[in-house]
């Protein structure tokens, strides 16, 4: 079971358990800078991952 990653134009896979935000916290990267996007709807990090679903990844700036 995996799940793909799409992020700066590059997919990476991923095991299909946990949620979104732990998945990105596995490869190093903070789950709380990023916009994720299942079939292009906005879903939390807490979205439990499933078999087969691609995650796309939008890098968040924000400051003033």
């Amino acid at each position: 079971m995996s799940a793909k990653i799409s992020m700066y134009g590059k997919d990476t896979l991923v095991d299909a358990e946990g949620t979104v935000g732990e998945a990105f916290g596995s490869m190093g990267l903070l789950p709380n800078t990023f916009l994720f996007l299942v079939g292009g709807t906005p879903v939390p990090s807490d979205t439990p991952l499933e078999d087969g679903m691609v995650i796309r990844a939008i890098k968040v700036a924000s400051g003033g």
